[in-house]
């Protein structure tokens, strides 16, 4: 029982859960100082999408995973797809629930995330670019969210930062798209195998150094700006490491970011 429940964990990615929560409380605060019942409906709905999203994932990829990412619970075999599916299912399934009872834009944020996690997973990565285009806005879409939960229009601060984690997160995901070019090349065509893994790469460099340039836009109290820029040099230098260390990297970068945010929502 307990291998079957550290198979589960590490499918839903638990630790993105915690990011995730914490983009969304950064971006609420920074709209209202009042304390709501949304915001914590708004935190589960989120975070059972961003299970489901995982899990859905690595139900679609079990068969190019075993050439790209042999260590998944699926792939080793300590999980079966059926209960990955079911989990992914159910998961969404609640998700959706509880978005019903979110005000209406922050509602449709989380629908939209769920159909469209469906449709990237079966359709939308098999298109070059396409699916790299949805992660990356998927990871722009909690400091969206969370203003949404707070009942008001996006500040200026918010949007850079969605903006900031879409164009970081597009450049992360065609680096992960480069290396996974071996098992994705029988299985569909992403945009390295397309263009070529150098091409691909300097793409997402790019991508990188315009996370970087954006930083320094951000309105922050100076002692959480720096720490802001410091991520995104750390984000950048990323796009110069070797591929398995740039996506730790990467992460390391925006979660260090996002910590930024909510450090100067709440200090």
């Amino acid at each position: 029982m307990l291998s079957f429940l550290k198979a589960l964990w590490r499918t839903a990615r638990f630790e993105h859960a915690l990011l995730l929560a914490v983009a969304i409380i950064a971006a609420y605060f920074d709209h209202t100082p009042l304390l709501s019942e949304w915001l914590a409906l708004g935190i589960a709905a989120a975070i059972l999408s961003e299970i489901a999203a995982f899990s859905i994932n690595d139900y679609a990829d079990r068969e190019t995973d075993r050439i790209n990412k042999k260590d998944t619970p699926l792939v080793k075999g300590e999980i079966s797809p059926h209960a990955v599916l079911l989990f992914s299912l159910s998961s969404l399934i609640a998700s959706s629930l509880l978005a019903l009872a979110l005000p209406l834009q922050a509602g449709a944020v989380v629908i939209f995330a769920n159909l469209f996690s469906l449709l990237y997973n079966f359709v939308l990565k098999r298109v070059p670019l396409a699916g790299n285009l949805y992660v990356a806005f998927t990871m722009a879409l909690p400091f969206i969210f969370g203003g949404f939960l707070a009942g008001s229009n996006l500040n200026s601060r918010t949007l850079l930062f969605a903006l900031i984690a879409f164009v970081a997160g597009l450049g992360r995901e065609i680096i992960k798209s480069i290396e996974d070019m071996e098992g994705d090349a029988k299985f569909r065509k992403t945009l390295p195998l397309a263009i070529g893994e150098k091409k691909a790469l300097w793409i997402a460099r790019a991508l990188y150094f315009l996370a970087l340039i954006l930083s320094f836009l951000v309105p922050l109290k100076p002692p959480f700006h720096l720490l802001l820029i410091i991520a995104a040099f750390v984000i950048f230098g990323a796009g110069f490491s070797n591929y398995k260390k740039s996506r730790k990297l990467s992460l390391a970068g925006m979660s260090l970011a996002t910590l930024s945010y909510l450090l100067n929502v709440f200090l």
